[in-house]
């Protein structure tokens, strides 16, 4: 079943429920298939359904045997209701039909007045057969009236394949271009553009079919290019809404595979034309008291005696449908007055930043300035209070910055400054060498610079031997080495200075026996008594010697004090270890995978950078297909989700984090930018900001506004964090030292006592085996 087919029993049904719209009828219809072009079998049908009485004819929609039916139509006064595009001659008789379908003229005057508001001085018109050079009229005369240059070409005839059209226009350079033609024929036009590369952001295509809204466009959202089309669909009605709702669950029924390229479900145009066109006949029997239906002849030519009366009750209906108000000339029948809804392809959250402008939520309507709130919004009204202006907020409306295309043409923010559509652009605009040049910037109102997002590492608990973690283990192999060291150089200067030799018989005035304190052991002894702040028996007497231990304790002293001092800290808390810190750590290894937005500043900041370590990480970025990302949402979800570093700009970053506590920043800015206020060169208001700017700093009411935007709920504070009792999994280490030690000590005994033994046995000459007791 046609979606027509299906759209016109839908339509009937639903007013076959409404007990309110025609409560004592029941409406009944008949449809007639016919082939397009076959005149003869549509004058037949016709015929045979005027025989059953009807009080209108809808369709056909297309082909030569349309003008056939309307005919008939005037012939016996039957109302003919028409819902495709039809060209009416100027000395046409006919006056029983009306056309649903918008105007051809009037369309034709919508898209010349959108060429028009969009400025363009050069555009390519590519029609689909004759019938296009009529319906875009008023475009094609426009050279003549306005300064527009026009190339009109033809799409290839019995064929959906554009590719060759499509590569003379991109060999021309031709980047605007008016495309007429059906939905289907755009599906494959949007499909093969792509193919060929042209579907970026310096092409701009006008489709003038009214269903451009139902095709699948999803695979060109990102790619840049400017999409507009029209619809005639009044989709923001909430009661439109819900019937269109419930014919799509209705075809989806039916016709569960939508035609190639298009949305599942979808109501097209010439559906939603025919649900209105039943309405607005019913609606117009309803106000046509003690009106009969009779049966008519097509070879009697005896006209419906009630159909002049009807006729113009329906040119002079007014009806809110799907397609908005619907209003017929009296004299044409055609429909000339119309509300026409300019669509565009837009990437989600383009048009708008958080926190610095957002739509404020309210459950009111909202107008005017009231619409919108965030740091900008609050910037923009203290400028006002110091300034003294009043003004109106504005979207720019292509939701762009500004950037320029390879002819040096400006769009957004940037374009509009210079076309003098607006006085000032408050937003985070950066501040660049190129955008100076064509626009004033006043002072940066906000400082940032590009860093790293990455997911908050897991914290580990203090282990057993955290007690050695104040000091890295180089400083600990130092130390030891330190001890060694002294304790050896100590020795050997004892040996050496005659003032540490003592008498070992000092009442012997002849003895010539001398002994020193400092052997080898002792010299460990009293190195490792200063090393553990308790000293020892030992005393140095010689200037040399106390020189030694003097440096040596200034040197313990200085040790165990910094020791001290960090060992709470690694004892109570716990280490958040991360295993990156910087841009460095990132472009020296390759397990974490990095990247920015595609085509954003970011990305084009490493991409032009000279500097080493940022052409390494562009070159590492460049060379993997994963590493760029569409936009921000996507980059935070990888980096919640996988091994990935986000590289973005750091007032984004600081959002972001104050708001999802699993994420953190890494190490500080890897470059310096700042957000101005732009106005039109040559601006007066430009001085009188930057110096309302630099007074809001002094006042700190920057600081506060941000703080304001930015501070989230905030991430609660670890109870890890706070100081605590020491358990055993923090000290436990030195309870395992002790117990060492203590076992170190009996074994060390034992070999003393035994090597003690044996050698007072040789000295003895008494074998242990031999020696016994005697008893006397």
């Amino acid at each position: 079943m046609s979606a027509e087919e299906q759209a016109f029993r839908f339509s009937a049904n639903i007013i076959n429920r409404n007990r309110t719209l025609l409560p004592n009828t029941t409406l009944t219809y008949d449809i007639q298939r016919i082939h397009f072009h076959d005149s003869f079998e549509a004058t037949k049908k016709a015929c045979d359904q005027l025989a059953l009485g009807v009080v209108a004819i809808f369709g056909p929609s297309q082909g030569s045997c349309t003008n056939a039916v309307q005919s008939i139509c005037n012939a016996l006064e039957v109302p003919h209701i028409q819902l495709r595009w039809k060209h009416h001659p100027l000395d046409n008789k006919d006056t029983f039909y009306v056309n649903l379908y918008p105007d051809y003229a009037s369309l034709s005057h919508a898209i010349l007045d959108l060429v028009q508001y969009l400025k363009w001085r050069s555009a390519t018109v590519v029609y689909d057969d004759s019938t296009g050079l009529i319906r875009l009229q008023e475009l094609i005369m426009a050279p003549s009236r306005y300064n527009i240059r026009l190339k009109i070409r033809q799409l290839p005839l019995d064929t959906d394949d554009a590719r060759p059209l499509l590569k003379e226009m991109k060999r021309g350079r031709e980047f605007r271009i008016i495309f007429d033609c059906s939905h289907l024929m755009a599906a494959q036009i949007l499909k093969q553009a792509m193919a060929m590369g042209m579907m970026t952001e310096y092409y701009h295509f006008i489709f003038t079919t009214l269903d451009l809204y139902a095709l699948d466009l999803e695979p060109y959202r990102y790619s840049g290019v400017n999409l507009t089309g029209f619809r005639i669909l009044n989709v923001e009605n909430p009661h439109v809404s819900s019937i269109i709702e419930k014919w799509s669950m209705e075809r989806l029924q039916s016709a569960p595979k939508a035609e190639l390229g298009l949305l599942d479900g979808v109501m097209m145009t010439d559906a939603a034309l025919l649900y209105d066109a039943v309405h607005v006949v019913s609606v117009c029997y309803q106000r046509a008291p003690q009106m009969t239906v009779n049966s008519l002849q097509c070879h009697r030519h005896k006209a419906w005696r009630f159909g002049g009366r009807f006729m113009n009750f329906i040119k002079e209906a007014q009806w809110e449908g799907l397609t908005g108000r619907i209003v017929f000339n009296k004299t044409s029948g055609l429909r000339t007055d119309f509300d026409l809804d300019i669509i565009s392809l837009k990437e989600d959250g383009l048009e708008k930043e958080e926190p610095f402008v957002m739509f404020r939520k309210s459950d009111t309507a909202l107008f005017g300035n009231d619409r919108f709130e965030g740091y900008c919004i609050d910037l923009l009204k203290e400028l006002a209070i110091i300034l003294g202006f009043t003004y109106e907020i504005r979207l720019v409306e292509d939701g762009k910055y500004g950037a320029q295309d390879e002819k040096g043409q400006w769009n957004g923010m940037i374009k509009e400054l210079i076309d003098h559509k607006a006085d000032l652009a408050v937003a985070p605009l950066t501040i660049t060498h190129v955008r100076e040049k064509a626009i004033d910037f006043s002072k940066p109102f906000m400082t940032l610079g590009v860093s790293i997002l990455y997911r908050k590492p897991n914290g580990t608990n203090p282990s057993v031997f955290s007690f050695l973690n104040p000091l890295s283990p180089d400083i600990w192999m130092y130390i030891l080495l330190a001890y060694l060291g002294v304790s050896c150089v100590l020795f050997v200067i004892a040996r050496f200075s005659p003032y540490e030799w003592y008498d070992a018989h000092p009442c012997n005035p002849g003895s010539d026996i001398v002994e020193n304190n400092f052997t080898l052991l002792n010299s460990f002894w009293f190195g490792m008594g200063a090393l553990m702040q308790q000293g020892s028996e030992l005393m140095p007497k010689a200037l040399s010697t106390r020189i030694i231990g003097g440096i040596w304790w200034f040197f313990t002293l200085i040790i165990i004090s910094s020791y001290t001092a960090n060992l709470a800290a690694f004892l109570t808390v716990e280490r958040m270890e991360s295993p990156i810190d910087s841009a460095d750590d990132l472009a020296k290894q390759t397990k974490i995978e990095y990247g920015a937005v595609k085509d954003g500043a970011t990305m084009t900041f490493f991409k032009k950078s000279k500097i080493s370590t940022f052409e390494k990480m562009w070159a590492f970025m460049s060379s993997k297909p994963t590493a760029l990302v569409k936009n921000n949402e996507e980059g935070i979800q990888r980096t919640l989700t996988a091994d990935y570093a986000l590289l973005m700009e750091s007032t984004t970053i600081e959002y972001i984090t104050q708001r999802n506590c699993n994420l953190t920043q890494i190490g500080g800015l890897i470059d310096s930018k700042g957000y101005g206020i732009g106005t039109p060169m040559g601006s007066p208001y430009r001085d009188k900001i930057t110096i309302a700017i630099l007074q809001l700093q002094e006042e700190d009411k920057l600081h506060v506004m941000k703080e304001k935007w930015w501070r989230g709920n905030g991430c609660p504070e670890d109870e890890n964090k706070e100081a605590s009792a020491l358990g055993i999994q923090n000290i436990g280490g030195i309870f395992i030292v002790l117990a060492a030690g203590l076992v170190l000590s009996v074994f060390v005994a034992m070999v003393e006592f035994i090597y003690k033994l044996r050698k007072t046995a040789e000295r003895e000459q008494v074998l242990i085996s031999s020696v016994s007791l005697h008893h006397h």
